[in-house]
């Protein structure tokens, strides 16, 4: 059985080297994780800066490797393509964990794998066509960023593509750094004017992108049907 187990994980290597070295990809890097803590994602700031629950604080993370997207296809504006980029971004990790790996004394970065499937998140913006490739910055995997930017451009993946062949991801709301508000026992989010909130003996401001992942809204109020609505009292 073990041999049967052996011949078929050396198949499977065998076809995946082959598949590399034909199709020219440089294969990604190895990962551990077992020993591993996961840290919930709270906010997505831009395509290369989120915001992380780290050790019971919320910390701003910067993936390694990656810059928020400036020049890529001329017929995008800026403003057009740095949207596209927070929507990729913030769909990959929205709701998501992710394990954290440093290189060198820099807390302030790191690598990024979303949990449970391992994806490197640095890469894979950067692969599909969402973020540039800081060059000029020294990190262990810049050969293979640059490797996998160039086939994005080349194939006009993600922002490399014309305006006429740009998918946005859609799913991110221009309200979510918009305040709304919860309470300390209640599992709901509401506008600030709600009738519940009088209710409570307390409430907090906390923004729509992290309530969306913590919290439902509140059926009452409706504060993703009518968040810029005055709300009847």
């Amino acid at each position: 059985m073990k041999l049967k187990i052996f011949v078929v994980l050396l198949t499977i290597f065998g076809f995946a080297s082959a598949y590399y070295s034909d199709n020219g990809l440089l294969p990604y890097p190895d990962a551990e994780f077992a020993d591993d803590t996961t840290f919930p994602v709270l906010r997505v700031i831009d395509a290369a800066t989120v915001e992380i629950h780290y050790e019971d604080t919320p910390t701003v993370v910067k993936l390694i490797g990656v810059k928020v997207p400036e020049a890529m296809h001329p017929d995008n504006s800026l403003e057009t393509a740095r949207a596209a980029a927070l929507a990729f971004l913030h769909n990959l990790l929205l709701g998501e964990s992710v394990y954290l790996h440093f290189e060198g004394d820099a807390p302030e970065q790191a690598y990024l794998y979303r949990a449970p499937d391992e994806l490197f998140v640095n890469l894979e913006v950067v692969r599909q066509g969402y973020a540039q490739v800081n060059a000029q910055a020294t990190f262990k995997h810049l050969e293979l960023f640059v490797h996998y930017e160039e086939r994005a451009r080349t194939a006009e993946k993600g922002l490399w593509a014309p305006t006429s062949k740009l998918q946005v991801v859609q799913g991110i709301l221009p309200d979510d750094d918009t305040q709304v508000y919860v309470t300390p026992s209640g599992g709901k989010f509401h506008r600030e004017n709600c009738v519940f909130l009088k209710r409570s003996k307390g409430k907090s401001a906390i923004r729509l992108g992290v309530a969306k992942q913590t919290h439902t809204p509140c059926s009452f109020c409706k504060p993703l049907e009518s968040l810029k609505k005055p709300l009847d009292n």
